[in-house]
C-alpha cells in the first residue's frame, strides 16, 4: 500500500508520494522504502504520471514503462492531459517487448482464477453461516445457485473495457473458453454444479476479461495518475485510471476520475490508497468512525420504536403492529436525512473553508500541503500496531504552466554529485 495525494488549484498541481512497496511471494512479504512513484511523463512538456497500488503490471515494473514511453514520447506536445493518458494507455496496450502475447495469457488466467476465488469464498462463507454445515458438507445448490446469478447479474451490468463489445466477448470465448473451462472445474472441485451454472461461471469469467465496473478491483491492480497541462490548457487538469492486465490484446482498465480546474471548480485535494488521514483532516472525522456512526444510527432508528411499543402492553399487539410498520416506512428516509445532515455540516465547516484556502495559495505553498498530507497518514501508520505499509522518503513534484515540472523534494539511489553524467545525459538530443 501507499499514501498519495494531488492538490491543485488554478495555478499549479502539486503531487507527493511516499516509498513505501510491498512486495509478495510465496513465502510471505517485504516492505521496502525505495520505491519511486512519481514520474516526468515528458522531458519538456508539463505532465506527471503518479503510481499507487501494484508496482508492476504483468510482472513489468512501472517505472522503466514510463520512461520508454518517455523516450519514444520525445519532444511531442499533446493538446490535454487526457491526450497524454490516451497516448501511455494505447502504448502499454501494443507495446509486445514489454507485454508479449504468452505472457498476457499466463495472467489472464490468474485474472479469471480470482473471479472464480472470490465466488468461491462466498459459497464457502454461506455455508458457514448455515447453522449445522460442516466443512466437508457440500455446499448448498440454491446457495450456489443464487450467488453465480447475483455475480452473473452484476457483470452482465458493467460496462465495457474500449474497443471491446460483444462481438469481442463472443471471440474471448472462443479463444479461452476451454481454459476457463478448466478453472471452473478446478476451483469448484467438490460443488454440485448444473450445466446450467457451469455455463454462467464461464460467463462470468468471460465477461471479466472484457468489462471492469468500478466497484471491483483486484488485488494485483494498478493506480495510474496523469497530472499537469496539455498545450491548449491553461489551467491543469488531472486524470486517473485503475489497470489490471493486457488480455487478448486489449487493456483491461477503467476511468476513475477525470478532473480540471474551469469556472466551476477553483481547487482540488484528491488522496489516493490510503487516503483514510486526509479525510479525516478534511472533514473532522475519521471515515471509518463517521460509517459506524451512520450504521448505529440507521439500527437505532429501525430498532427502538419497536422495543419502546413491545413494552406498552395496555396496546393491543394489532395496534402495536401497525404503529412499528408506520415507524420503520419512515425510519430509512429520515436516516438518509441525518445522513446527509451530517455530510452537509462536515462540509461547510471542515472541507469547505480547506478547498477554499487551496484555491488562494500560491504555488510554493501546494508542495508542503501535500507533503504534509503525506506525512499524516505515514505517522499514523507508524504509532499504530498496523503494519507500516506507508513511510521512507517523500517524492514532491510541483507542475505549473510556467515551470514546467518542479521536483520540490526527490529521492536518488545515487548521490547526485557522484554523478554529473547522469544529469547532462538526461536532455541529450539523440
Amino acid at each position: 500500500m501507499t499514501a498519495e495525494i494531488a492538490v491543485m488549484n488554478r495555478e499549479a498541481i502539486a503531487l507527493a508520494a511516499d516509498s513505501a512497496v510491498t512486495m509478495h511471494d510465496e513465502h510471505g512479504e517485504k516492505v521496502f522504502l525505495t520505491a519511486n512513484k512519481i514520474f516526468a511523463l515528458s522531458k519538456r512538456e508539463p505532465v506527471a504520471a503518479m503510481i499507487y497500488g501494484g508496482a508492476a503490471m504483468m510482472g513489468v515494473p512501472w517505472e522503466p514503462a514510463i520512461k520508454v514511453f518517455r523516450q519514444e514520447l520525445g519532444d511531442t506536445a499533446l493538446p490535454t492531459v487526457r491526450k497524454y493518458a490516451e497516448r501511455l494507455l494505447r502504448f502499454l496496450e501494443t507495446h509486445r517487448g514489454f507485454f508479449p502475447d504468452e505472457q498476457s495469457e499466463h495472467f489472464y488466467r490468474d485474472h479469471v482464477a480470482m473471479i472464480l476465488y472470490f465466488m468461491r469464498q462466498t459459497i464457502e462463507e454461506r455455508k458457514r453461516r448455515r447453522t449445522n454445515a460442516t466443512e466437508t458438507e457440500s455446499p448448498d445448490p440454491e446457495d450456489v445457485k443464487v450467488i453465480i446469478a447475483v455475480y452473473r447479474r452484476f457483470w452482465r451490468r458493467a460496462p465495457y473495457i474500449p474497443r471491446t463489445g460483444p462481438r469481442f466477448l463472443a471471440h474471448v470465448k472462443q479463444k479461452s473458453g476451454q481454459a476457463i473451462d478448466q478453472l471452473v472445474k478446478q476451483i469448484f472441485d467438490g460443488v454440485k454444479l448444473a450445466k446450467a451454472m457451469v455455463r454462467d461461471l464461464s460467463e462470468i469469467c468471460a465477461l471479466s476479461l472484457v468489462k471492469c465496473p468500478l466497484n471491483f478491483t483486484w488485488p494485483s491492480a494498478t493506480g495510474l495518475v496523469i497530472a499537469g497541462f496539455g498545450t491548449k490548457e491553461l489551467f491543469p487538469s488531472m486524470i486517473a485510471y485503475t489497470l489490471h492486465g493486457i488480455f487478448h490484446k486489449r487493456l483491461h482498465h477503467r476511468r476513475d476520475l477525470m478532473e480540471s480546474m474551469d469556472g466551476n471548480t477553483s481547487a482540488s485535494i484528491v488522496p489516493f490508497a490510503q487516503s483514510e488521514m486526509v479525510y479525516a483532516f478534511m472533514e473532522g472525522v475519521d471515515p471509518t468512525y463517521q460509517c459506524e456512526i451512520e450504521e448505529d444510527m440507521s439500527m437505532l432508528l429501525s430498532k427502538y420504536p419497536g422495543l419502546v411499543l413491545d413494552s406498552c402492553k395496555f396496546l393491543r399487539k394489532a395496534d402495536r403492529d401497525r404503529i412499528k410498520a408506520e415507524f420503520q416506512s419512515t425510519a430509512r428516509d429520515i436516516a438518509k436525512q441525518y445522513k446527509a445532515g451530517l455530510e452537509e455540516y462536515r462540509n461547510k465547516h471542515f472541507a469547505r473553508p480547506v478547498v477554499r484556502l487551496v484555491s488562494m495559495l500560491p504555488k510554493s505553498e501546494l508542495g508542503p500541503l501535500a507533503e504534509s498530507m503525506v506525512n499524516l497518514t505515514s505517522l499514523r501508520r507508524r504509532i499504530s500496531m498496523e503494519a507500516e505499509t506507508v513511510g521512507g522518503p517523500i517524492d514532491v513534484a510541483m507542475i505549473s504552466k510556467g515551470d514546467g515540472l518542479i521536483w520540490i523534494k526527490r529521492k536518488h539511489y545515487f548521490d547526485p554529485a557522484l554523478n554529473n553524467q547522469f544529469f547532462a545525459n538526461y536532455y541529450r538530443v539523440q
